[in-house]
């Protein structure tokens, strides 16, 4: 057998493929293990050929797959992303794998042992086996089972050990292992039948279902509640019934379980999850189903939108201005964009939807790249909720709720309606000083404060995640004033618990639902109206729906108003839209109380009146001016190390290199992240801004393969954060 050189990607921050030879032709999209420096690591086939000689090149040691893993369209899709968002090759495919597969494991389907009916079966075997009361049961069970029975569905199976070896040699049965089926999620009552859609929706599911054959990015702008949920299900049954499958993200894991229990419900076809709360071989088993042909529905955060599905007929993003979209460490990318992309290549439609769509997408919308569909009304035909501003310049407070916050939340408990409270800050206090010298706990690692948790007694790094257990007394004075500042979602279940004795409050947020189960737990309690009173961050802000609930209160609405990120008036408008969505959704009429020490400001003027468009509009405008995007594009080349020094020298070194940019080209800093110290690395960075993605792409593609051969860029992390815009 011939020899072959084959390019190998490696899960390394070098921006290449590194040449191998095989003793033997390997298919591209195989995974290969083979020598690198002193370690063994997992590779991918992308390709033939070397300019190097057969003699200087180190061989493969062992082809771990026969077929290929990753099929073509797959390979070009990371191909793409890898350059698009400047990653190296190999971190971005492995990004996309599951970790079994990324660590070399057995991609073939696990067996199980079955037992038959064997060659010397008699004709009445119960009657030989009067004496033989285990044998008996054995054979009844397997009778029962028509002559097929499964190891593992054999009743106490450890006292039937010597009876199955005593049936095996007289030959009765016989023992065969085969692929182990996974039990798939299809519900054993009769789906329920589609709903009657309004003239909106209907309008929007004609669109789309007129254009299934074919490739459209569709931005489903419905407020909430009205019913973009019921369009995107029988979109789902549509494609379906053409025997292809549906990929749905979702931006929160807390947002699966109702979705699966919805789309359980509506189709008879396996209901497949994929997120970062699964286990390892959860996921691994979602991955390889996405790999089979036949008709399934696939529901996930960010990382599903990597899953090998094939004959995909549409995908729906759902609430797609979502940050969570966007992966923030690692490898950057946005996963809408990265579905926009994906949808495009396999010519299908997209479907974003949202009550509050993302400045690009509706800008992208205006210039005719996306088609926009709206549904204005809310399905139960409810008015939307009242939006009230409490001047907390004017109002005493019981530590975060003021008085008017406290009298609604009483007469919504008399009427035996749920309230939540918002604040997106968990823990107790975020900040604890002491009272005589001024002493405030800081993170070691980072340039941030400990968030005092009183359910452990700890102190905790919501950055880096270090905890230590809370002092009693203060490392620089030694007095017992120490005091927990500010207010978190804990401090507020507590002060609710005092308050409201007789109803207790439940709290939802990621330290109350750090146990196995226990955010199904919760969310059944609210979703019932069993509990009255809830406190939550933004996973309770979007998607749930809680019939029962009347009154939200918003306890800190001013946090992101006057933030340096370009995104934060946006993001705050989003969150305020969402929470407030949640009340009011059926019979009873909501009520959304935003306390605030700025009621003049014009975001929240805009949302006082439902007028998202105008917030949007006036934020373009200023976006136009001030040539920020979506009317510009931006990349952010990232940098740490334990040394400030370093971090320094590589980003100067960096914009030397770029000393004469294109015209339209700006590069600025290299300047502090927003934390410039965070688990104990320095970290700072350094903007490029450019007229057109175009121009900026090609410019990014020259600068960072010669950033990769700086001799400063040994000595850091850098990445590169490309800013979401247009890809179309």
């Amino acid at each position: 057998m011939s020899n072959q050189i084959v390019k190998v990607a490696l899960p390394v921050p070098l921006r290449q493929c590194f040449d191998y030879l095989s003793h033997g032709r390997i298919s591209i999209g195989t995974r290969v293990k083979v020598p690198f420096g002193k370690q063994k690591k997992v590779g991918i086939v992308l390709g033939y050929g070397s300019e190097l000689s057969a003699d200087a090149l180190r061989p493969v040691e062992e082809q771990l797959d026969q077929t290929p893993l990753l099929s073509p369209a797959m390979l070009a899709l990371l191909t793409w992303c890898a350059d698009y968002y400047q990653a190296p090759i190999g971190e971005q495919i492995f990004t996309a794998l599951p970790k079994k597969i990324r660590t070399g494991a057995s991609i073939q389907p696990d067996t199980e042992i079955v037992w038959e009916i064997g060659s010397n079966w008699p004709k009445d075997p119960l009657t030989q086996l009067k004496r033989a009361p285990k044998q008996a049961g054995l054979v009844e069970q397997l009778l029962a089972a028509d002559g097929r029975l499964a190891e593992k569905e054999i009743t106490s199976l450890s006292s039937y050990k010597g009876a199955l070896r005593s049936l095996q040699e007289k030959k009765w049965i016989s023992k065969t292992l085969v692929e182990a089926k996974a039990t798939p999620l299809i519900p054993d009552t009769d789906p329920s039948p589609p709903l009657l859609l309004n003239s909106q929706q209907s309008h929007a599911y004609k669109t789309i279902k007129h254009q299934l054959d074919r490739f459209c990015c569709y931005l489903l702008n419905g407020v909430t509640g009205s019913g973009k949920t019921e369009v995107y299900l029988q979109l789902i049954q549509d494609v379906l019934n053409h025997g292809k499958s549906a990929l749905v993200l979702v931006p929160e894991i807390g947002l699966t379980p109702q979705t699966v229990e919805r789309f359980s419900r509506r189709f008879r076809v396996p209901i497949k999850l994929y997120h970062s709360g699964m286990s390892d071989s959860a996921r691994f088993q979602s991955w390889m189903t996405a790999q089979q042909p036949h008709p399934a529905v696939f529901i996930g955060t960010r990382s599903a939108v990597f899953l090998p599905i094939e004959h995909l007929g549409i995908v729906i993003i759902d609430e797609e201005h979502d940050g969570s979209f966007k992966q923030q460490e690692g490898v950057r990318y946005h996963a809408r964009d990265v579905a926009i992309k994906r949808a495009a290549s396999e010519k299908i439609p997209i479907v974003l939807g949202s009550a509050t769509p993302s400045i690009e997408s509706l800008f992208n919308a205006e210039q005719g790249r996306y088609q926009l569909l709206r549904l204005t009304h809310r399905v139960t035909g409810v008015t939307p909720p009242v939006v009230e501003l409490i001047d907390l310049r004017r109002q005493s407070t019981r530590d975060i709720l003021s008085q008017p916050l406290l009298h609604a939340l009483k007469e919504t408990l008399a009427r035996g309606e749920q309230s939540l409270l918002f604040l997106n800050r968990r823990g107790f206090s975020p900040v604890t000083m002491c009272q005589q010298c001024g002493w405030m706990a800081h993170c070691a690692r980072c340039d941030a404060k400990l968030t005092f948790h009183a359910q452990y007694k700890q102190w905790q790094c919501h950055h880096c995640g270090a905890v230590q257990n809370a002092l009693a007394e203060c490392p620089a004075c030694h007095s017992v004033a120490l005091k927990p500042i500010g207010t978190g979602t804990e401090k507020v279940e507590t002060i609710l618990q005092e308050i409201f004795p007789h109803h207790p409050a439940v709290r939802i947020d990621r330290d109350s639902t750090r146990k196995r189960g226990a955010l199904s737990d919760l969310l059944t309690q609210a979703y019932s109206g069993e509990a009255k009173l809830l406190v939550g961050t933004q996973m309770l802000a979007k998607g749930h729906h809680l019939p029962n609930l009347s009154l939200v209160g918003i306890l800190n609405t001013d946090e992101g108003l006057f933030s340096a990120d370009l995104r934060a008036a946006e993001h705050t408008a989003q969150l305020i839209l969402q929470v407030a969505g949640r009340a009011g959704r059926e019979q009873l009429k909501g009520r959304v109380l935003l306390q605030t020490y700025h009621p003049d400001h014009p975001l929240l003027l805009d949302l006082q009146q439902n007028n998202y468009d105008n917030f949007i509009q006036r934020t373009l405008e200023e976006r136009r001016l001030a040539v920020l995007p979506p009317y510009s594009a931006l990349c952010l080349l990232r940098a740490e190390a334990n040394r400030l020094t370093l971090v320094k020298q590589f980003l100067q070194d960096s914009k030397n290199l770029a000393q004469r940019p294109p015209a339209d080209i700006e590069l600025f800093g290299p300047v502090p992240a927003g934390m410039e110290r965070k688990a104990g690395k320095y970290r700072w960075q350094l903007l490029v801004q450019g007229q057109k993605r175009k121009s900026l792409n090609l410019f990014l593609k020259g600068w960072i393969s010669e950033l990769s051969k700086l001799h400063s860029a040994r000595r850091v992390r850098w990445s590169v954060d490309v800013d979401p815009i247009s890809l179309l």
